[in-house]
């Protein structure tokens, strides 16, 4: 079996150049203004403010 960089089997490549691309996006982000910042979390927020009046409706089984 081939290792790759840090010991890991080869395979894992692909796997840990996606994490290392999510935490450089995450990482450019931070560093917008409010605006575009804001507009990435609205989509997050709306989610969370819909599953809030589910969770509240009278005619939601448990």
């Amino acid at each position: 079996m081939f290792l790759g960089p840090g010991g890991r089997p080869a395979g894992h490549r692909g796997r840990l150049r996606h994490h290392r691309l999510l935490r450089e996006n995450a990482h450019a982000a931070s560093r917008t203004g409010a605006r575009p910042r804001a507009e990435l979390e609205r989509p997050m927020k709306d989610i969370a403010r819909l599953r809030r009046v589910i969770n509240r409706s009278p005619h939601r089984k448990a």
